[in-house]
């Protein structure tokens, strides 16, 4: 998080030491059956848990049972949570491209793992569901799973619906609020529930992480978890921060990609992609310039930035970049002059980091998209398809910038080269046209 940035607010659930008050509204407290939130299990925490347990917060809770549910986990098989009936489950909800604390919560439950003896750690599965009503498809958590190193966890489930429909049921279920706000990270509840063998919700906690605090939280879990289980965490209270934080690099744009531009379609219609505030977004005019609405995407921050490609008829291409801890950029597209956005794609991984590694160009109903590992294209709303390799043998340097040519052909300038795609391959030297820019 840059400096003088709030951190992303926790919507639902507020549990501090000594109180179990959560946010009013929900009747959580008494549909719960909350019970005296004090440490009176006889624990021992080292300091760093004993930190977190007063900030986090670890809430006994009595006579519920966790409410069931089917979902999709990353590897697109079907997973009830009554598969868990004998095991300790810790569930929590996760934002998939969320750049901060969905992350940091992650890396909690990984984690805490290595804090438990291994006859207790395979007895504890860990569940996220998804908590972003715009980006949830199986494609977005693999990617955040990949990002987050968490492929290697027998026993991580990350679940997700393809109806947002079905996944409100289950926010509703555990009390979970999600809000999607016009710029930012999806807003969501950050709450662990811990749930022992036979489907009993035993502790809810909130936690309040931070880069440099998350490890208390890991063995607070962990010592929770084992007290469900019957048996004692290895706790230290002295592991390396450094090492906990290993797998999640921090991966910053020092400013969104540029200067306003302004694309106007027609006498009246037309698109301006510019800056307010920490966000680069997407604008859209009906009168010929004199007024402008905000229609970007939502659901995904847009502090890294984002480029975007303009067609016919009100059909524009959008490629949020990344910015914190995600790596991975997002694609979107309209017909609709931005009244709807269709969730295109996650580009792969090693595609791009900021806008001097990718540029992006659109016309009728096709985009190009050139990346530092090849030459992309879209047509429509429908994925990307890798089209061949960069012209170039290994990154050039400066920007790389794409455009089209009359015949609407990809021609791509790097340093002092510039190549046209034609026929499946590259040739060099020719001149772009007007027709599309970056």
């Amino acid at each position: 998080m840059r400096r003088g940035e709030r951190a992303p607010v926790r919507v639902l659930v507020a549990l501090a030491s000594g109180a179990a008050v959560l946010l009013a509204g929900f009747g959580l407290a008494r549909a719960l059956g909350v019970l005296t939130p004090a440490n009176a299990w006889g624990l021992s925490l080292p300091a760093t848990a004993a930190q977190a347990e007063a900030e986090d917060g670890m809430t006994p809770v009595a006579h519920m049972r966790a409410p069931a549910f089917r979902l999709e986990d990353q590897r697109g098989a079907t997973v009830s949570l009554a598969r868990f009936r004998s095991d300790a489950v810790v569930l929590t909800f996760l934002d998939p491209v969320c750049w901060y604390q969905c992350p940091l919560q992650a890396q909690d439950m990984k984690l805490m793992l290595s804090y438990l003896p291994r006859a207790l750690r395979s007895r504890v599965a860990l569940v996220a569901v998804a908590a972003n009503p715009v980006i949830h498809s199986l494609a977005a958590v693999r990617a955040f799973d990949r990002e987050e190193r968490l492929g290697s966890l027998a026993r991580w489930y990350f679940l997700t619906a393809p109806s947002t429909a079905t996944l409100r049921r289950v926010w509703k279920a555990y009390y979970v609020s999600v809000s999607v706000p016009r710029d930012g990270m999806v807003n969501h509840s950050q709450v662990f529930y811990l749930i022992g063998p036979g489907g009993h919700v035993r502790f809810l906690s909130s936690p309040a992480d931070t880069p440099g605090g998350f490890v208390g939280t890991a063995e607070l879990l962990a010592a929770y978890v084992a007290h469900i289980l019957g048996g004692h965490a290895r706790l230290s209270g002295q592991r390396a921060r450094a090492a906990a934080a290993e797998g999640i690099p921090f991966v910053s744009s020092d400013s969104p990609t540029g200067q306003a531009r302004t694309d106007m379609r027609t006498g009246r219609r037309g698109w301006r992609v510019t800056r307010q505030g920490g966000y680069e977004v997407l604008l859209a005019t009906r009168d010929g310039g004199r007024s402008w609405k905000d229609v970007s995407p939502t659901g995904v921050t847009k502090r890294g930035g984002l480029m975007a490609a303009f067609g016919a008829e009100g059909r524009a291409w959008v490629v949020v970049l990344p910015w914190g801890y995600t790596r991975t950029p997002l694609s979107f597209y309209t017909r609709d002059w931005g009244a709807n956005w269709r969730f295109t794609d996650i580009l792969p991984q090693n595609s791009a980091l900021g806008p001097e590694d990718l540029s992006l160009a659109g016309q009728g109903r096709v985009a190009d998209l050139i990346a530092r590992d090849g030459l992309w294209q879209a047509t429509g709303g429908s994925t990307w398809r890798r089209l061949g390799p960069t012209p170039w043998g290994r990154t050039p340097r400066g920007t790389v910038e794409l455009t089209l040519d009359r015949r609407g052909r990809p021609v791509v300038a790097a340093g002092r080269g510039r190549w046209t795609w034609t026929r499946g391959r590259w040739r060099p030297g020719e001149e772009p046209g007007p027709a599309g820019a970056k």
